[in-house]
């Protein structure tokens, strides 16, 4: 608790997860493990111990119950009686990666496109350059708001 006053967090509290969105929660709760130094917990495999009376082994421990209570304290209570019957942080976090993690996808934004034709350059050109567009875009599956329209009419 003195960290958490010590860096002025006293009302810092993530969402619990719930099942959803959880690539947002996990960035929160790594963000979290590294304020507190214990994102090493995490991030590497179980180091092998050939004294398990030794310090190193129990900093480690210690550090693994913290990163373990950590995490189960940000899961709703239906993950956490799943989750609970995990031995390491690091296995938890793996657990709910397999199960949870969606492929980072950028978000699919609006755009407008504002064609006009250019003076100096030949008008057939354009259309072509235009029909390639139109194509592409159904192609890619693009969704327009206004039908691209590629005719060409001769007036005059």
């Amino acid at each position: 608790m003195n960290a958490i006053k010590a860096m002025g967090m006293e009302g810092f509290k993530l969402e619990s997860f719930n099942g959803s969105d959880y690539n947002a929660w996990k960035r929160k709760i790594v963000f979290g493990m590294q304020l507190f130094k214990m994102y090493h917990i995490v991030s590497s495999s179980k180091p092998i111990f050939t004294n398990l009376n030794s310090k190193e082994t129990m900093e480690w421990a210690q550090g693994n119950e913290f990163g373990k209570s950590y995490i189960l304290n940000y899961l709703a209570n239906h993950l956490v009686d799943v989750y609970s019957k995990k031995d390491d942080a690091k296995e938890i976090l793996d657990d709910l990666d397999l199960h949870y993690k969606a492929d980072e996808k950028l978000s699919m934004s609006y755009f407008i496109l504002d064609l006009r034709f250019e003076e100096d350059k030949e008008i057939l050109i354009q259309v072509k350059e235009l029909r390639s567009l139109s194509s592409n875009s159904r192609r890619k599956r693009w969704i327009l708001g206004t039908p691209l329209s590629t005719s060409c009419r001769r007036y005059g």
